[in-house]
């Protein structure tokens, strides 16, 4: 049966809202503060998106039926777009303050066909996204599992209960701000605004003044003031990073209800986001130093198409950040729920040909020695020895740590899944799952099949254009050939679905 309503009431106002806050904020500030007189013409643009927003507004209509979504709005000419359940990857709502205010939310339908969500409705009551969600996946066709899965014998996710995985407290979010250091972020943004509206040239007279103070003081006074002012911008960097994770993480929650992960974050601007389990395509665990430090992960999933995970976009929030800040020992419990028979520690973690330690370290050489020796020979007539000394031993230094990346490869194939472990600094563990798989590929460069070897790409429908999401170099090419069979077997067995 199907239901067809318009935006909430509110719609027109918070649109008009956000093209003021691109279009009129730069003019205002242009006037107060001052900048360049081009960005007071773009205040002109306002007026006809306002009216735009308000036609928008009339005669826009979604209906939501028993297979579809349909969205139609009429200004010029009529546009109608839609867009089949089975197709739809995620159902993910952002709710600022300001929603939260009125009781709305702006709701984002996102299908596997990548780029930007297919469906945005901005503002729709929150209990309507409950509804979406339910509409949406209660009409998704069923499917057969994969060699890994389980038959799906829950409830409708209406009616089945609600599991928490993971929550963030407390420290979780000291730890987490350490971690990713988005104070730097904070710091940029504050240099580029002082930048445009020329802060440092009306700073200069405090400036002179704080120079003239340390010129008459001791070397002590100025030593003190100088670790006070490092001591101070560290404070702030960590400061800042740990309210970056307290506003975007606040209230983190990661559940589990029948066959839908829920995830549900941030302080002020609430996001919601629904990342069916038989949709997922890829787990990655990323264990940086900082991570180790505190003996945490972070986890990150990828659903066919959507938006890259890294491209910052608030519809891309609940594959990117899946698990933020996870304990080891949650791990295996969260990777269970993602796919039963999922168990990094089941299978062996195979190294590479041990004839590719050789081959790595005349490839790195080979790379890097040219580079070094002409950039030595350059900055030897400028510093003399001692600098092109430096040069070559960083040279060595980028070789054997390039090497050493390239040993710590390892890599894992079950009946279920094939995984890729990378990295040195920040260790990357990577794991498609076969029936999941789009591109089985395998190269020889002249310099390969001199050493009888091969590198196997193995990729997924999962979104994000970065290369492949296990690529295995200087493998043996037996045992490349091999594996490229058997996951192009498991996948054709597995059949693939969006």
């Amino acid at each position: 049966m199907s239901d067809t309503r318009r935006l909430h009431p509110t719609s027109p106002a918070f649109n008009i809202v956000r093209h003021a806050r691109s279009l009129l904020a730069p003019g205002i500030a242009v006037l107060f503060v001052g900048g360049e007189s081009w960005q007071l013409w773009l205040m002109l643009l306002f007026v006809p998106s306002a009216i735009f927003e308000i036609v928008r507004f009339f005669t826009f209509r979604y209906t939501l039926s028993d297979d579809q979504i349909v969205t139609s709005m009429a200004f010029i000419g009529r546009t109608e777009r839609s867009v089949r359940y089975g197709r739809i990857q995620n159902v993910e709502s952002v709710q600022s303050v300001f929603h939260r205010l009125f009781g709305v939310t702006e709701v984002c339908v996102e299908t596997g066909a990548g780029g930007k969500p297919e469906v945005v409705l901005r503002v729709v009551p929150v209990g309507e996204v409950e509804r979406i969600r339910e509409r949406v996946f209660a009409g998704s066709p069923a499917r057969t599992p994969g060699p890994g899965e389980q038959a799906d014998t829950d409830s409708p996710a209406a009616e089945a209960p609600s599991v928490e995985l993971l929550r963030l407290r407390g420290l979780d979010f000291v730890r987490l701000g350490m971690i990713t250091m988005r104070g730097l972020v904070l710091v940029a943004i504050v240099l580029g605004l002082a930048w445009e509206f020329k802060l440092f040239d009306k700073l200069a007279v405090a400036r002179d003044w704080v120079l003239h103070q340390l010129r008459a003081t001791s070397d002590l006074s100025v030593g003190l003031t100088a670790g006070a002012v490092v001591l101070l911008i560290a404070s702030a960097l960590i400061g800042g990073s740990v309210l970056w994770a307290l506003l975007r993480f606040g209230g983190f929650r990661l559940t589990r209800r029948g066959d839908d992960f829920r995830i549900e974050s941030g302080l002020l601007t609430r996001i919601g986001a629904t990342v069916p389990r038989r949709r997922i395509q890829l787990v990655r665990l990323t264990e940086s130093f900082q991570h180790r430090r505190f003996e945490r992960a972070a986890i990150s999933v990828e659903t066919a198409g959507g938006v890259d995970p890294e491209s910052g976009n608030e519809s891309s929030f609940g594959r990117q950040w899946f698990a933020p800040l996870v304990e080891l020992d949650r791990i295996p419990v969260i990777a269970k729920e993602i796919r039963p028979s999922l168990s990094l520690d089941a299978e062996p973690w195979h190294r590479l040909s041990p004839r590719a330690k050789r081959r790595m370290l005349r490839k790195s050489l080979l790379i890097v020695g040219p580079v070094t020796i002409a950039i030595a020979a350059a900055v030897f007539f400028v510093g003399g020895w001692w600098l092109a000394g430096l040069v070559v031993a960083g040279g060595v230094a980028s070789a054997l740590f390039d090497r050493r990346a390239r040993s710590m490869i390892r890599y894992q194939r079950s009946p279920d899944w094939i995984g890729c472990r990378t990295g040195v600094l920040t260790r990357q563990t990577s794991v498609a799952f076969l029936d999941r798989v789009q591109v089985v590929d395998i190269t020889e460069s002249p310099f390969d099949r001199r050493a009888r070897m091969a590198t196997l790409r193995i990729d997924t429908a999962g979104g994000g254009p970065m290369g492949p999401k296990v690529d295995l170099p200087m493998l043996d090419a037996a045992q490349a050939a091999e594996h490229a069979l058997a996951v192009a077997t498991a996948a054709e067995r597995g059949g693939f679905v969006w």
